[in-house]
């Protein structure tokens, strides 16, 4: 069972939503999938070595907050891309394991 569901939940919304600035949408996903990676242990080898991109990326200079301030608007876009890829596979990966008759993720 893949945890932390709700906050992969909470990470895609950020990235999908047309409010806020694009530096305010991955800040708020940024932090929702770092709470998700506290559930890292119980996500399949794949999930993780896909999760340690984004993870490369947010904290490249520092906090979440640094790394996202010493971004040029570009580098904003391509990292919500990195992360929305991330929570697309995820939340994919979660229904397909739901399909499966497996219990359902946890937040």
């Amino acid at each position: 069972m893949m945890e932390g569901y709700g906050y992969i939940c909470v990470a895609h919304e950020a990235l999908c939503g047309k409010s806020g600035d694009a530096r305010q949408q991955l800040q708020e996903a940024a932090h929702a999938f770092w709470k998700a990676l506290l559930h890292e242990h119980t996500w399949p080898e794949p999930m993780r070595k896909r999760a340690a991109a984004a993870i490369a990326l947010l904290f490249a200079r520092g906090t979440i907050e640094a790394t996202i301030a010493a971004m040029a608007d570009h580098e904003v876009r391509s990292a919500m891309e990195v992360l929305e890829q991330f929570t697309d596979q995820f939340l994919r990966g979660a229904g397909e394991e739901d399909a499966e008759g497996a219990p359902p993720v946890s937040l």
